[in-house]
């Protein structure tokens, strides 16, 4: 009998030590931007997609433009490298690819001694330190400076 007695507690301290967590971790979620939000529908579920302005400006303009026209509806993922990349929409070179307007990059942006992120970890294979900026992963070297 104390056996059961004992487990019978042990669950409920788990389910409520669970839900307290629960409770502790929705409470860290942000809410998202619905204007800068894409939902992508797969054959196996749903994708939110959450875009950043603030580091590209230009190229959330066309990806918004071209998900609004239709651009991307009925594609694929072409070109797919776990943890890094998935590429999809028109096969690079084709004719609706060869439509859209090609921009120049936007990875590039100044700081300053007051700019702040959350770092990761120094010494990536392509960075000085890496980290989360506005719940975005990048890439930081503050040892290279624009010309000025």
């Amino acid at each position: 009998m104390k056996i059961k007695l004992i487990l019978v507690m042990s669950t409920l301290l788990t389910i409520f030590s669970a839900a307290a967590q629960t409770s502790k971790v929705a409470d860290e979620w942000r809410a998202l931007d619905v204007a800068r939000t894409v939902l992508l529908t797969l054959p196996h579920g749903k994708v939110v997609i959450e875009l950043a302005p603030q580091f590209s400006p230009k190229h959330v303009e066309q990806f918004i433009k071209l998900t609004q026209s239709g651009h991307y509806d009925g594609n694929k993922f072409y070109r797919v490298i776990d943890g890094f990349v998935a590429q999809g929409g028109p096969e690079d070179g084709s004719r609706q690819d060869k439509l859209v307007p090609t921009l120049i990059m936007e990875g590039d942006f100044t700081t300053d001694e007051n700019w702040q992120f959350t770092k990761i970890q120094n010494n990536d294979l392509f960075a000085e330190k890496t980290g989360f900026k506005d719940g975005f992963s990048l890439a930081h070297n503050p040892s290279e400076k624009k010309p000025g």
